[in-house]
Parts: structure tokens; C-alpha cells; sequence
């Protein structure tokens, strides 16, 4: 019985020193001539998120990544340009290397899908992470589940790395 008391004294003190502190805030909190106290909000979660508007084109003719996000229909089955920086790297057995490309206007990447046939293509092989590239390729509607678009860029005498 008395170890019972003991613990109860124990858990009852912290909740009291917290209350004691509480009160002496409330005291030293010093009076304005004028002051309302403090200020009630109310947070809403539901406010909606506006979205920034952005150029569709980038200096030198390149296409933002964010609008072939916003609308890749227009550029499908076109030969166009982005840049960016490889956010992903990888290796498609020895005929391809995908890269997923990011420009920084958005938070989308697109993926990128190099030939074997492309004169540097051993340089964008061994690239890593972070790696700066241009591409000028052709828009298709992607074979693979979970993207919507790929760039592919197959064509030495067409497109460029």
C-alpha cells in the first residue's frame, strides 16, 4: 500500500510543478494600457494552394519539365530540347540508359531514354548522379507503366546528347 502511495505522489508532482509554472507565467505577464491579450486564430487546412504560373519555355529553346507536366499532349511525337540535371541513373542491360532528368521547375522528373547508337553514349553510361545534360530528342507516349511520357533520343543524325 504504502509503495502504491508513493508512486501516486510521484506522478501527481510533475502535473503540480507544471500547473505552479503555468500560474507564475500568468503573474509575471506584465499589463499594457491598451493590450487585448493574446490573439486567437483559428488554422484552416483547407485553403487552397494557388499555382504559380511558368513559362513553357526556357533560354536557347529548351521546354520546361513542368509543362510537359501541366500538358505533354502539344509536344508529343515532336523533336524537342530540355536540360537539367540527372536526379537517377541506370542502365537498361547494354542497349539503353535511363536517366531521370530534372530542370528544377517542378518537382516531376522526366525520364530520358538513350540509344546505344548515340556517339557519346558510353560517356552518359559511366555519368553519375547530379550530372549536367541538353537533350534533343522525340516525345513518346511511354511503353512502361508509371509514367505518362518519355524523351527518346535513338537518332545520332536527328538528336543530340
Amino acid at each position: 500500500m504504502e509503495k502504491q502511495e508513493q508512486t501516486d505522489n510521484t506522478a501527481q508532482q510533475p502535473e503540480q510543478q507544471i500547473e505552479e509554472t503555468k500560474e507564475e507565467q500568468k503573474l509575471v505577464r506584465p499589463e499594457y494600457t491598451g493590450d487585448k491579450g493574446d490573439y486567437e486564430y483559428q488554422f484552416e487546412r483547407n485553403t487552397p494552394i494557388e499555382k504559380k504560373p511558368s513559362a513553357v519555355f526556357s533560354y536557347g529553346k529548351r521546354v520546361r519539365i513542368q509543362a510537359l507536366a501541366d500538358n505533354h499532349e502539344p509536344f508529343l511525337d515532336h523533336i524537342i530540347q530540355v536540360a537539367g540535371w540527372a536526379r537517377t541513373t541506370r542502365m537498361g542491360g547494354k542497349d539503353f540508359a535511363f536517366i531521370e532528368l530534372t530542370d528544377g521547375s517542378c518537382g516531376t522528373t522526366l525520364q530520358v531514354v538513350v540509344d546505344s547508337s548515340m556517339p557519346n553514349f558510353d560517356d552518359i553510361a559511366s555519368s553519375k548522379v547530379g550530372a549536367s545534360y541538353k537533350f534533343k530528342g522525340k516525345l513518346i507516349k511511354s511503353p512502361a507503366k508509371g509514367q505518362l511520357f518519355e524523351l527518346q533520343i535513338c537518332h545520332p543524325e536527328k538528336h543530340a546528347c
